[in-house]
């Protein structure tokens, strides 16, 4: 049968007891592995496997990691698929437990909606920044049953504590299946779901290749990183921590830079910035620095090349 993702237009045409006994399978399998203190920090509708449609379970454990060694060790970059990493695992490289459940929240939209996850904008650095910093999440399209829409949304809080656990989750999903009103209320959506895959929702076919696809990144935020702590005390620049720009649009690309309109707030008064994100290795920011020796001088457009960005 192949993976959830390859089945979902399939999967949308199931009735909604059987959607749910499918999302119940694969809370299910988080439970238990959750349960062995491991983290599987690679959860997507790809790598959740199907014998028939009316069965689930996930699999590509390759990446799992304990959650003991998840607290201790160093982080060492971020891997995965776009819409499916929690804000705090693309932001600082850490991964938990909630980690998971914010990927299993992204699965439970492309079950709604019976095709893969849209956030109605390309896949690439921009909608990563958006997701950590303004917390962008996927678009939910008609008026769905609320009760699905908010334990979804719970999955996707930004604070980990807020989100459900696997066995929550499979607890409520419990609940639906054996509660009439529930399933009643689910079927009637969906007519309207129908009316909405006529409409536009964009999706994207490369949704596991080029931006979309993270093989291995730094966070988009790393204060602290001693690589760059001791790269700066070589240079006269000034550390900008992510967290204080608010991104504003893509103003152009360069040979191994995209370029981004920011704001910042500087010495007390807001000021535009030019943001570069370089591609490749850490040489090229070295490479650039040398090319611009005048580049970080405050101008009316005051230009800041921040020494740690997304490295793809």
């Amino acid at each position: 049968m192949g993976s959830l993702r390859q089945n979902l237009c399939s999967v949308s045409q199931m009735k909604w007891i059987d959607k749910l006994s499918l999302l119940h399978c694969i809370s299910s399998d988080l439970q238990i592995i959750h349960s062995q203190k491991l983290i599987h920090r690679y959860l997507h509708s790809g790598n959740i496997l199907q014998d028939n449609l009316h069965s689930a379970y996930i699999a590509d454990l390759g990446l799992s990691i304990s959650t003991i060694m998840a607290s201790n060790t160093e982080r060492r970059g971020i891997y995965g698929v776009l819409p499916y990493i929690a804000p705090e695992a693309l932001d600082r490289g850490y991964y938990s437990t909630a980690s998971d459940i914010y990927s299993f929240g992204t699965i439970m939209w492309e079950i709604l909606y019976g095709r893969p996850v849209s956030y109605n904008r390309k896949f690439g650095q921009l909608l990563q920044i958006e997701i950590c910093r303004n917390d962008l999440r996927p678009i939910i399209i008609g008026n769905m049953p609320i009760f699905y829409i908010n334990l979804m949304k719970k999955c996707w809080e930004r604070d980990l504590e807020k989100r459900p656990s696997a066995t929550n989750i499979c607890e409520i999903l419990t609940e639906w299946i054996n509660n009439e009103n529930i399933l009643l209320n689910l079927n009637e959506s969906n007519e309207l779901l129908k009316n909405i895959k006529s409409s536009h929702i964009p999706t994207y076919p490369d949704l596991y290749k080029g931006g979309a696809y993270i093989v291995k990144s730094e966070p988009v935020n790393a204060d602290g990183d001693t690589e760059i702590l001791k790269f700066l005390r070589n240079t006269s620049l000034q550390w900008i921590p992510f967290k204080d720009l608010q991104i504003i649009k893509e103003i152009g690309k360069g040979g191994f830079a995209n370029v981004f309109l920011a704001k910042c707030n500087l010495n007390g008064s807001t000021k535009n910035v030019a943001l570069k994100f370089l591609r490749g290795s850490r040489n090229n920011f070295e490479a650039l620095l040398k090319e611009n020796p005048h580049f970080y001088n405050v101008t009316e457009y005051q230009k800041i090349l921040l020494p740690l960005m997304t490295i793809f």
